[in-house]
């Protein structure tokens, strides 16, 4: 549109130049181009917006027909799927248990209709879960830059250090322009939920947000990663402290307890022998 009003302008000018006495049949054509233009985008514009709503009506009306086909309950928390084994939506999850398995189901409208895909874990097949990343910060530094008189910055800064402020003075008297030394703190999150589970015997892992720990531990809390480890470490009360003792290195040695987790449980089965 912006090229074509250009090329008309122009048009126009030259219309105005080479035949000044038809200039305003062309101005009046120009202005009618014009209104034409802006109607017609209109009309295009309400066209996809109308379009637009229909779509989302059919998609919202799918999505409530599946969530009826598919029986979801209404006892359901959400949680944020981020990636993983489990081929479902990366995006909000209805969560909830029913019938000794965890299920989980698309919480938002869907693109397509493949995509309502009913999960289900039994919990017997589930591992634990728990939290994995960190929270760093970094302070970022920018400014203090340009140049005064030829002296540089730099001149400025070391004169601060060898007298002060006022060789901070003296170093940047001549005129010119410093630009002010500011700090930016910046927040590095990269923390996450994981989720640990069976399928056929092999272990595959699910990613969510990392607040979405609470909403599993309120509903499954015998599958938390300490819990985990107190029953691996507590199974069988008949079974000896030097049985245990192995399966706590065994865990230490497949990642699944640190070296510190491992001195702790370790002092406590000593404890009893005692």
């Amino acid at each position: 549109m912006g090229c074509i009003a250009i090329i008309a302008l122009i048009l126009l000018i030259w219309w105005a130049v080479a035949s000044p006495s038809t200039f305003f049949i062309g101005l009046f054509i120009f202005i009618g181009l014009c209104i034409w233009a802006v109607i017609s985008n209109n009309k295009i514009k309400e066209t996809q917006k109308q379009r637009q709503i229909k779509e989302d009506e059919k998609n919202n009306k799918i999505f409530e027909e599946k969530k009826i086909e598919y029986n979801i309950s209404n006892d359901y928390k959400i949680v944020n799927y981020k990636n993983g084994f489990a081929k479902i939506s990366k995006d909000k999850q209805y969560i909830w248990i029913k019938d000794q398995s965890l299920f989980l189901f698309p919480a938002v409208v869907q693109s397509r209709e493949e995509k309502y895909i009913l999960y289900k874990i039994p919990l017997k097949d589930i591992e634990y879960y728990s939290t994995q990343g960190n929270v760093s910060k970094q302070t970022k530094i920018s400014g203090g830059g340009g140049e005064i008189g030829g002296s540089s910055v730099g001149g400025a800064i070391v004169g601060g250090v060898i007298a002060g402020g006022a060789g901070a003075v003296i170093g940047s008297r001549k005129k010119g322009k410093i630009e002010s030394i500011k700090s930016e703190i910046i927040t590095h999150d990269d923390r996450e939920t994981f989720f640990n589970y069976y399928v056929n015997g092999e272990r595959h892992s699910m990613f969510f947000d990392f607040k979405d720990y609470i909403t599993l531990i309120k509903m499954i809390p015998e599958k938390d990663y300490n819990n985990f480890i107190n029953m691996q470490l507590s199974k069988g009360s008949m079974v000896s402290v030097t049985e245990q003792l192995k399966d706590l290195a065994d865990l230490k040695g497949k990642g699944i307890i640190t070296e510190e987790e491992f001195s702790e449980k370790k002092k406590v089965l000593l404890n009893k022998i005692k």
